[in-house]
């Protein structure tokens, strides 16, 4: 019987006191055939399932790590365009607020 080393993670997306159910959770697998992971992310009823399969100095292993590589960059542009859409968002909330005071609504 092989040898097999599991570590798993999880790591819930709402505060505790929220109804909601998102997370996000991993576990990465190490056999004496290769490394078998998964990267689960589900917010309320929506879940992407990822898969992360390679034999370390065999296959895959460069794609694998450039496939997590570009998901942390995209989720740092993400997050850094969620934080530039705040500026238009806040002038435009004011002007709408200020343009109801004038009309006295």
């Amino acid at each position: 019987m092989d040898d097999e080393v599991v570590v798993r993670g999880r790591e819930w997306l709402n505060p505790i006191h929220s109804d909601d159910t998102g997370a996000i959770s991993w576990h990465v697998t190490a056999t004496g055939y290769g490394i078998d992971a998964e990267l689960i992310m589900r917010d309320c009823s929506r879940q992407i399932a990822l898969d992360f399969q390679f034999t370390p100095g065999k296959t895959r292993e460069e794609e694998v790590f450039e496939k997590v590589d570009i998901l942390l960059e995209q989720l740092q542009e993400f997050k850094s365009n969620l934080l530039l859409a705040k500026i238009p968002y806040q002038r435009l909330a004011k002007e709408w607020k200020d343009e109801r005071k004038k009309r006295g609504n």
